[in-house]
């Protein structure tokens, strides 16, 4: 098993020990390591558990939309992307995803 998968594991392991305001975190940091390794699925997975114990988590809303998009799910990922905007107005800290986000979505296929 290579070090990448050792730590999703670690991950998942981790879930049971901690809090559960903790949990949510916890997905968010599983769906990250899925997200750089490019395994969009899972980290798509990952990220709507992370958002089922903490729905405010803006940037996990991104990077969900922005799976889906890899994926190809446009519509899925248009309404990550809307989603996304509303909640990050705002927030100077997400300036760089908030022009991706207004971006992609002026680019994505109409009714997909």
């Amino acid at each position: 098993m290579d070090s990448a998968r050792q730590a999703v594991a670690a991950f998942r392991r981790a879930v049971t020990a901690y809090h559960v305001e903790r949990v949510g975190f916890v997905y968010s940091q599983i769906a990250g390591v899925q997200y750089k390794r490019k395994d969009y699925r899972h980290a798509e997975a990952s990220y709507m558990k992370s958002l089922g114990y903490d729905p405010g988590n803006t940037r996990a809303i991104f990077f969900l939309a922005h799976a889906r998009d890899e994926l190809h799910r446009y519509g899925g990922a248009a309404e990550g992307y809307r989603r996304f905007l509303k909640k990050a107005a705002g927030e100077k800290s997400m300036n760089d995803l908030i022009t991706y986000a207004r971006k992609r979505l002026r680019e994505l296929p109409a009714g997909k």
